[in-house]
């Protein structure tokens, strides 16, 4: 028995976490969900990760409150291992004994799905985790919220439902890989911290696509979202080839995570939250007060025709990557169309998939589609384009010819119409500097870069930013309309978010919505003058 503290008059606790009592438990519980509410939200990374950590830890300690409710329920948890097993049988997918048979021979094998057992999952998890918190804090709230809902859930399942994982079940003839011949495991989690019996769902598996995800969707690099493509697969050939797991388990740890992002996504939403581009949202609420938006502070010898606008600029997110779209969206009226555009092989491209070297594939990072036939060229694109309707381009990846093929084929196919240039990758906007029929509008789409703009801004000739919405508070629209005409924010798909934005001062709104883009335009004044923003009448 490890020594104890006295605390107050007749209330003592062991120093040793592992030996607290649950009411010890609870109280610390509740002290460090007090003291998550005392840290202030925002602020610094530091403070941020100290928040999240008030609030992650009270969940670690009630895992171990579950432990104790199935540490002694063997006999169940080996009942239901078998009908797991019988229902894998009947499906002809129980297969875990013959695959683990494949690897045992050669131990650089069984070395490798240890390690992708052991270092593959915690450290993936918690390094995600924080590299949102620092990275992404706009959208950290989403993977937050699901990674302690499927938790919950979990920790219910393995209450009520508790399974005996293949390693323990000895008819099977398997081996307990890890336990047998690692001891990094009993560092990362220690025997006292492991549930034997809580191998349904895999938290394992689930976890680890859970942040694939995360970095899929949030990462800026091709690396880090190979890389969580990656893991989720080897993690699932790791709980499986190591006998930690059955594969309905890896299975329904998917699911659960799944539904919990599902859930944290609407959870979000009913509080206002307008989450990841390019995600439709249904307009259901009243029309917004269209009457215009507050007058720009910027330096009065700006001019740009935006600042013209008395009423917010509007703009088809990515409508000109499809010709049926486009046609759409300028029959709702709208003021800018936007595409995406590509330099593949010699060819302006207009498309937001990208392209797997030479191969006749598509990918996103939702799918991936094989489509041997050239896609949209900007020529065409921009020759189906009404006049009155603005085309902003958004140039995507790095090729420095990119800039220039656009001008000449913009100038040829629209001559003295003008365009507005936006993208991410600065260094390309700055080769179009200076031309006097395009509009740079440089693109934010996270705190780093915001952090970055904001003394870049300062210099004279930049036209406009558009700017992810999560990432806008009246002091940054404060800062950024001293440095800029116009900002132009994204995604707008709702009213309630259009209704925030305006009374933010934004000058624009770029939304999936053509609905909503059509109820804006219908509350302008009427016999408003369309002009061209991109300076060229």
């Amino acid at each position: 028995m490890s020594p104890g503290i006295q605390i107050i008059q007749g209330f003592a606790t062991a120093l040793n976490p592992f030996e607290w009592s649950t009411t010890m438990y609870l109280v610390v519980i509740a002290v460090l969900l007090l003291l998550h509410q005392l840290v202030p939200r925002g602020g610094a990374w530091f403070v941020r990760l100290g928040r999240e950590i008030l609030l992650i830890a009270p969940a670690i300690f009630v895992y171990f409150a579950v432990r104790g409710l199935v540490v002694a329920r063997d006999e169940i948890a080996f009942t239901n291992a078998d009908s797991i097993i019988r229902f894998q049988t009947r499906l002809g997918l129980f297969h875990e004994p013959t695959l683990q048979a494949w690897i045992l021979g050669s131990d650089f094998l069984v070395r490798l799905v240890n390690w992708i057992y052991i270092w593959g999952h915690w450290p993936v998890v918690v390094g995600t985790l924080v590299w949102l918190i620092i990275r992404r804090p706009e959208t950290f709230s989403i993977y937050r919220n699901a990674f302690l809902i499927s938790g919950i859930i979990a920790m219910f399942i393995f209450a009520t439902y508790p399974v005996a994982p293949p390693r323990l079940v000895g008819d099977l003839d398997v081996v307990d890989t890890v336990t047998e011949q690692s001891n990094s495991y009993r560092v990362l989690q220690p025997p006292a911290l492991t549930n034997p019996y809580a191998a349904m769902p895999s938290l394992h598996f689930g976890w680890n696509l859970l942040m694939g995800i995360a970095l899929i969707r949030e990462s800026r690099t091709r690396p880090m979202r190979l890389f969580g493509y990656a893991m989720p697969v080897m993690m699932f050939i790791g709980i499986v080839f190591t006998a930690n797991h059955y594969f309905v388990d890896g299975v329904v740890g998917g699911l659960l995570v799944a539904a919990s992002l599902w859930i944290s996504i609407i959870l979000l939403r009913t509080r206002g939250f307008d989450l990841w581009p390019g995600w439709s949202v249904k307009v259901t609420s009243d029309p917004p007060n269209a009457g215009g938006v507050p007058s720009a502070e910027y330096p009065p010898e700006q001019t740009h025709p935006l600042l013209s606008m008395e009423t917010p600029v509007t703009v088809a997110h990515r409508a000109g990557n499809d010709l049926a779209r486009a046609r759409a969206a300028a029959d709702a009226g709208v003021d800018v169309i936007e595409a995406d555009l590509w330099l593949h092989r010699g060819r302006l491209e207009v498309r937001h998939s990208k392209t797997l070297g030479q191969l006749p594939l598509r990918w996103d990072r939702w799918w991936i589609r094989f489509r041997p036939e050239p896609d949209l060229d900007l020529e065409t694109l921009l020759k189906s384009i009404p006049d009155e309707v603005v085309v902003m381009l958004d140039l995507k990846g790095r090729d420095p010819e990119l800039p220039a093929r656009l001008l000449d084929v913009s100038r040829r196919v629209r001559p003295g119409r003008g365009v507005l240039v936006c993208s991410q990758t600065w260094p390309l906007l700055e080769k179009l500097r200076g031309e006097p029929d395009v509009s740079l509008v440089y693109s934010i789409g996270n705190g780093r870069q915001l952090a970055r703009a904001l003394p870049m801004l300062e210099q004279a000739g930049y036209d406009a930013v558009s700017i992810h919405n999560e990432l806008l508070t009246p002091e940054t629209v404060r800062e950024l309309r001293a440095r800029v005409p116009a900002i132009i924010t994204w995604p707008i798909n709702d009213r309630s978010a259009y209704r925030r934005v305006q009374e933010l001062g934004v000058t624009g709104v770029i939304s999936d919505s053509l609905g909503l883009l059509r109820e804006i335009e219908s509350g302008k004044p009427a016999g408003r003058e369309t002009e061209s923003l991109a300076g060229v009448t």
